[in-house]
């Protein structure tokens, strides 16, 4: 006799078409693309990332689609973002080269992430805490801010969360490998996004190996394909990118962002607790799905005997995701807001848990039908209301200078000319010209090989070449050819008179 599963709600299936789950995707994604030519607020990070980052993300598929070539530099972060450069290739392929391109595959990511976390959880925590869950996720006000920027982050996010929710299928009979084997191709490709992305797959499968060591010969197949699949992804990125181009990727390397590690325990002691207060502002507005996070976390820790299976996995594994990948923040001395977004997913798989052990406490001791909706809509409201709260103020007052900015340059740029600084890949974005982006801390494109190519165009602000400053005269007899205001500072496109 076939017997319904305690831990899916649904019996098995999802019946009929999963409107509500499809509609609140859709109305995260109409929300961030109302908004999807704004330019960045300042003061919500203090990293100047948000002002700098969205162009040095799509550079190299923006040279591959204007100039046929991916590299035009030593600045070749596509080789260690493969997944993103691609389908920003592909988008700028279609759609043509531009900001508001750019940022439309940060949008989708969100909108799927947020349908994957409605419909994936619904299988093991019911319908009403999933759909609650997929709410706060798409309401965060990182998620908002982040969401609808070029950012490597947002595609992680749907890439881990995809992964665990398939931690669900590990029983399935006969496609449990099969599943298994889609998951750790999809870790593969969130490490592969964004390299920090393995401290939360690190995480999530040592949890899952260490709950399985005695458990069901299912879910070790699942694991070990799971392991297969990550394999894969990792020898492909090996022969694809490390190999034919091993300068390139150290080069990488040395563009991220510097770690430094504490100097003595001392340090360490410190920063582990500065962390909470100086969080780059992240965590007073995560409270509420933390706290949502926390009576998961426990609810698995006293229910652990009497809950499903399926939804003991898929919260150890958020609690293996996100421990090691906020324990890393804790130690780092550089830890910009955004850095929180790959175990965002995590927190709010746990609140989805958390939230189906308070509907399961309900039936077990029926509360009234009107306080059950009072305690709901509070719920929801304080999940769901400080983050749009928080957006609305943002947008309020939003300026749109980069589109048009992008313009401009664009017309007074020569075709095919050569275009110097920090900022050039984001003005010059549109135009059919080389950007190079020197950074001195990993000697790219700033070394003594570059110093003998000058060019005619710099943009200012941000990284200015080093040959300026061995020619002061040059940069002397100068002329500013247009000027705009960015991250709060002046940002001119400069035209330097032609060498003799």
């Amino acid at each position: 006799m076939l017997t319904r599963p305690r831990d899916d709600p649904s019996g098995g299936r999802l019946r009929g078409v999963p409107w509500a789950e499809i509609a609140l995707a859709i109305a995260v994604v109409a929300v961030l693309l109302r908004f999807v030519a704004a330019d960045p607020t300042i003061g919500v990070t203090g990293s100047d990332s948000p002002f700098t980052d969205e162009a040095w993300n799509v550079v190299n598929a923006r040279n591959l689609v204007l100039l046929g070539t991916w590299s035009t530099d030593q600045f070749n972060l596509h080789l260690v973002n493969g997944p993103f450069s691609l389908l920003e290739a592909g988008i700028f392929s279609v759609l043509g080269v531009g900001i508001v391109q750019a940022r439309l595959l940060s949008i989708l990511s969100v909108g799927l992430t947020t349908f994957v976390l409605g419909v994936g959880l619904r299988r093991v925590v019911g319908r009403g805490p999933a759909l609650l869950a997929a709410a706060a996720f798409a309401s965060s006000g990182l998620v908002l801010f982040y969401g609808r920027l070029a950012y490597t982050e947002t595609l992680v996010m749907l890439e881990l969360t995809a992964a665990v929710i398939l931690i669900g299928r590990a029983e399935e009979r006969p496609y449990a490998d099969r599943w298994g084997l889609l998951a750790g191709v999809l870790f593969g490709l969130a490490i592969a996004t964004k390299a920090n992305a393995a401290f939360g797959v690190t995480g999530a499968l040592l949890a899952l190996l260490i709950l399985e060591a005695r458990g069901t010969a299912a879910v070790r197949r699942w694991l070990v394909a799971s392991g297969v699949g990550l394999t894969l992804i990792a020898i492909i990125w090996v022969v694809a990118a490390l190999l034919p181009n091993p300068s390139a990727v150290a080069i990488d390397l040395g563009i991220w962002a510097h770690q430094v590690a504490p100097r003595s325990i001392l340090d360490l002691a410190r920063r582990i607790l500065a962390y909470p207060f100086r969080s780059d502002g992240a965590l007073p507005g995560l409270i509420p799905v933390a706290v949502g996070a926390a009576i998961g976390t426990a609810a698995t820790a006293i229910g652990w005997r009497a809950m499903p299976p399926t939804r003991r996995r898929i919260a150890v594994a958020a609690i293996g995701w996100v421990a090691l990948q906020v324990a890393v923040l804790f130690v780092a001395n550089y830890r910009p807001n955004r850095y929180l977004l790959p175990a965002l997913p995590g927190v709010i798989l746990l609140l989805g848990v958390g939230a189906a052990s308070a509907v399961d406490r309900w039936n077990e001791h029926p509360v009234p039908r009107g306080r059950r909706m009072v305690l709901a809509g509070v719920a929801l409201a304080a999940l769901i209301v400080p983050g749009i709260v928080t957006f609305s103020g943002w947008m309020s007052r939003a300026t749109e200078r980069l589109e048009p900015m992008q313009r401009t340059v664009a017309a007074l740029l020569p075709q095919g000319s050569t275009v110097w600084g920090g900022y050039a890949p984001l003005v010059a974005m549109t135009a059919r010209v080389t950007t190079i982006v020197p950074w001195p801390p990993a000697a790219a494109n700033d070394g003594p090989g570059y110093t003998s190519r000058p060019a005619r165009w710099v943009v200012t602000g941000n990284h200015e070449p080093s040959w300026i400053v061995h020619d002061r005269s040059l940069w002397a007899a100068r002329q500013e050819r247009a000027c705009f205001e960015w991250d709060g500072k002046p940002v001119c496109l400069v035209e330097l008179p032609a060498r003799p």
